[in-house]
């Protein structure tokens, strides 16, 4: 059944789910996702960036902003205070909003004020009127200003569980109606980036046969595989990313991974699947370690068929510059370089990047000017572009995809006046030593071709001069029936 909106409402969001009501005077922005089985009552407002999950009811007079995400099973009571920015001063904006994570089952008292940044823990109750200061505990109860705990109290019966098997494993096929469930999750995982979001996944959908899977676990979300169907009997995980493979929650072990691995692989198994394509994230994207991946493909005799070698920065412990860097920095800075971050990728997908691309390699970007400008609209915080000027014309660019951990260097360009300039030099440690100094990596992306078996050797150098070194980026295909060689291993609990 579609979502019931009250048409005085001004829902401007196409990502609402199943069964969900939306009662009058509410306004809902473009890109926010709500689940399904949700009661958003009158006078509500919710902004773009915010995640709300499935079952979670918003009573009258609250402010959604940008920032907040839901999880499934939230009560918000009427006039509850939400706030994303420590020190707001008008018309001047964060580079991001503070991140405020309400878990599932926690329940909000009337004129609540929560300030940004906290966690409020699974089925943690704040009483009416508290000011929640830090973060709340699970299965806490606070109250008073600021908040302290009370009590603990247990969790009631999970309404949502249908099943009596405390060990079901189950997986799902993605579907629209699962977008606000499926990001929400990604937004407490140990190994994911923006570009597993489905409103980045989704500006190429046409191109892809999507066959995501969702992996649960007593009903509960444990697991996502961003995939897509490559052909009749064959998934990747994911063509049109430059990585996949399976996401999980920073909480999940090695036996978890092994357990949620070999599902997802019976799955596709019983489904007529034959191969799954893996392409594993490269580690220093996660921000805890993440080798299991690695482990299942040994136990699983996964055939490893092409390495890709990206060149990486570790800022915390860098390398100096080579001398041929530096006196291509020192001529930039003599010819007056100006470096500067663009409000429009124009300039340089048009001036420099598309004829580049053109001249030297006959090929067009991956992503068209609408495409970057449509996917920075969606994630400002995430793609920017950076460039250097010389008499008043672009020299040089480079588009930047960030994570939590890394600035990652997705186009690199230069124009003849750039190269007699050395204004892509001066760009580049600008950008690794002052625009992203505080990033724990900074990835000039590969330098390799012919799917890994041939390395750019001048390429190579140049990344390596700014004191890169490499990180390889492994591909694997499994054969899906082989699923049972992760059967002896320690399951979910």
């Amino acid at each position: 059944m579609p979502p019931s909106i009250h048409p005085l409402s001004d829902v401007q969001s196409p990502h609402i789910g199943d069964r969900t009501r939306i009662w009058q005077y509410c306004v809902v922005l473009p890109n926010a996702q709500i689940g399904s089985d949700c009661n958003i009552c009158s006078h509500v407002f919710i902004e773009n960036n915010v995640i709300i999950g499935n079952r979670v009811t918003i009573k009258c007079g609250v402010q959604i902003w940008d920032g907040l995400h839901i999880s499934d099973d939230v009560f918000i009571g009427p006039n509850v205070s939400f706030t994303n920015d420590r020190y707001p001063r008008s018309t001047i904006h964060p580079v991001a909003f503070t991140r405020t994570t309400i878990h599932q089952g926690a329940s909000i008292g009337a004129n609540a004020t929560i300030l940004p940044g906290v966690s409020i823990g699974h089925g943690a109750i704040i009483g009416a009127g508290a000011i929640v200061t830090r973060d709340v505990p699970a299965h806490a109860v606070v109250i008073g200003a600021p908040a302290r705990i009370s009590r603990y109290i247990q969790d009631k019966p999970d309404l949502a569980t249908n099943s009596d098997d405390n060990s079901a494993i189950s997986v799902e096929r993605y579907t629209p109606g699962k977008m606000a469930e499926w990001d929400l999750f990604l937004s407490s995982s140990k190994n994911s980036t923006f570009l597993f979001n489905r409103s980045y996944m989704n500006y190429h959908s046409d191109r892809f046969d999507d066959y995501s899977l969702m992996v649960y676990v007593n009903n509960k979300l444990a697991g996502i595989l961003p995939a897509n169907k490559s052909e009749q009997s064959s998934v990747t995980s994911h063509d049109g990313l430059t990585y996949g493979g399976l996401v999980l929650p920073r909480s999940s072990t090695l036996g978890n991974f092994l357990s949620v691995f070999h599902a997802a692989l019976r799955y596709l198994h019983s489904s007529g699947i034959e191969t799954l394509i893996y392409k594993s994230i490269p580690s220093f994207y996660n921000t805890l370690p993440d080798s299991e991946a690695d482990y299942a493909m040994f136990l699983l005799g996964a055939t490893l068929f092409r390495r890709d070698c990206a060149i990486v920065i570790d800022q915390q412990d860098r390398l100096p510059l080579r001398k041929g860097r530096k006196s291509e920095i020192s001529k930039a800075k003599r010819f007056g370089v100006i470096l500067a971050q663009e409000t429009s990728f124009e300039p340089f997908w048009n001036q420099i990047l598309i004829p580049r691309l053109e001249s030297r390699h006959h090929v067009k970007p991956v992503h068209s000017l609408s495409e970057i400008s449509l996917l920075a609209s969606y994630f400002p915080e995430n793609i920017k572009q950076f460039s250097a000027y010389h008499d008043g014309q672009i020299a040089a660019g480079v588009t930047i995809y960030e994570t939590e951990t890394v600035a990652h260097a997705q186009y690199i360009s230069v124009a003849e006046s750039g190269r007699k300039t050395g204004a892509t030099d001066l760009l580049c440690e600008w950008l690794i030593n002052d625009v992203y100094r505080n990033k724990r990596y900074f990835d000039f992306g590969i330098c390799n071709e012919d799917s890994g078996r041939r390395l750019n050797h001048g390429l190579l150098d140049w990344k390596e001069a700014f004191g890169g070194r490499a990180s390889c980026h492994s591909f694997y295909q499994i054969r899906c029936a082989n699923y049972d060689k992760l059967t002896d291993q320690p399951q979910h609990p």
